[in-house]
């Protein structure tokens, strides 16, 4: 679970769930943040490379065939998005700032 002043997510907006409908549990998620922090030099902006990233983390969670690379990169957009949101409430100042996988100050797993 993340949390930012009063507000805590977990999940992003509808839980993430894998091929069998299955929802991703406060471990799961805060794993993949963990893994997308330590794997962040594999995000190179090279052609393909973000999709072989994705692969290499749902890989090491154990959800390679049950998540697609695509939803992974979607649910990091959302909570990047998230948190953005959460960090600059009603500003707009999140938008054009790159956040990366560390977690920031104010968060917590």
């Amino acid at each position: 679970m993340i949390h930012c002043g009063s507000k805590q997510f977990g999940q992003t907006g509808a839980p993430m769930a894998d091929h069998s409908g299955k929802s991703w549990t406060k471990e799961q998620t805060g794993q993949f943040i963990k893994l997308r922090g330590e794997n962040d030099h594999l995000f190179t902006g090279a052609k393909n490379s973000a999709t072989v990233a994705w692969r290499t983390i749902l890989e090491k969670m154990g959800q390679q065939g049950k998540v697609t690379p695509l939803q992974a990169k979607k649910k990091w957009d959302n909570m990047k998005r998230k948190y953005k949101d959460c960090k600059y409430p009603g500003s707009g100042e999140g938008v054009s700032e790159k956040l990366t996988a560390a977690i920031g100050p104010g968060l917590s797993l």
